[in-house]
């Protein structure tokens, strides 16, 4: 970390009060907290991102097809993330980088809502565990086996149904 952003990052605390909103906010925008061999650091987020993928699939990110998706969480305010991802992942692995892009530690259930209904039942859900028994009217997927390319860009919107007890997006 650089000493301005140090500076910066400072400048932003505040002794008066206990949660630091401002700081929070800063931090999850540009920075993301990893273990590394020497312990746990912050890193900026598009720099993990790009080596992980580069990792991952043996090339630079850029050589690879990607989408971009930007990612809204339905809470009281907005809280949007804008990602590029490979379209030759796996929905899981795309539930991986959503983990990582939002700080989360993967300790709930999900699923993605692919299709509904007219009557807003689910029709093509891709799920992240195995059910025992489908919906009336609903297919099931495991996630792990459908690509992004095999859905995007048939469908515009999904919804990535993370922590069932929240509904968090």
């Amino acid at each position: 970390m650089s000493v301005n952003v140090f500076i910066y990052f400072f400048d932003r605390y505040s002794s008066e009060v206990l949660l630091q909103r401002q700081v929070i906010r800063f931090l999850n925008t540009y920075f993301l907290t990893v273990k590394t061999p020497e312990g746990s650091d912050y890193v900026h987020i598009y720099k993990k991102f790009s080596s992980d993928i580069e990792q991952k699939y043996g090339q630079p990110i850029f050589r690879c097809k990607a989408a971009v998706f930007d990612v809204d969480l339905e809470l009281d305010g907005t809280c949007r993330r804008r990602v590029v991802v490979p379209v030759n992942c796996t929905f899981r692995e795309f539930h991986d980088v959503l983990q990582t892009l939002f700080g989360w530690r993967n300790r709930h259930l999900h699923d993605f809502w692919i299709e509904r209904h007219p009557n807003g039942r689910l029709k093509y859900t891709l799920t992240g565990f195995s059910r025992e028994f489908e919906e009336a009217g609903e297919t099931t997927k495991d996630d792990s086996l459908v690509f992004l390319h095999e859905i995007f860009p048939q469908y515009r919107e999904i919804i990535y149904n993370y922590d069932f007890g929240d509904f968090f997006g």
